[in-house]
């Protein structure tokens, strides 16, 4: 195993806490959506909507504010530019991102679970506990994942 790989487990062990809080608050999150699932559906889509338009609107800021100091920086200022335009497009058209939420998040949670796999591999690597369990909250994640791209349009 490569430096970097240890280097990237020892800081994540160290503050194992914050993925604690984390599980926490999705199923605080997780709980809410089943007790209102259409208000925190609709609400999850606007949420999405927001950032992207948020996220392009700062990295338009990132790219001109450091033009003279980066080479790349055009990059960023295209990458911002297109979640400038995607964000506009879902805010004024709800029930696309209604459509393509589930994708989203069925790619970010497989991505999440895929992630806690190879961590726990790390864990086990430099003798860290709880490999276990992110290797069994990895697999679950994966499975969640493949149910929710499996069948991504809700019924609202």
């Amino acid at each position: 195993m490569s430096g970097a790989s240890l280097n990237l487990a020892k800081p994540t062990a160290k503050n194992w806490w914050l993925f604690l809080v984390l599980g926490v608050l999705f199923i605080v999150l997780g709980i809410w959506m089943y007790r209102t699932p259409e208000a925190s559906y609709v609400s999850l889509a606007l949420i999405f909507s927001i950032s992207i338009f948020i996220s392009g609107v700062f990295s338009i800021i990132f790219s001109l504010s450091n033009r003279k100091k980066m080479e790349s920086w055009g990059w960023h200022l295209v990458g911002g530019l297109f979640d400038l335009i995607l964000g506009t497009l879902l805010i004024l058209h709800p029930q696309l991102t209604i459509i393509i939420l589930p994708f989203y998040m069925g790619f970010w949670t497989l991505f999440r679970g895929i992630f806690a796999i190879g961590l726990s591999f790390q864990f086990k690597a430099v003798g860290r506990p709880g490999q276990f369990w992110l290797l069994l909250v990895g697999f679950l994640a994966v499975i969640i994942a493949s149910l929710l791209l499996l069948k991504p349009i809700p019924k609202i």
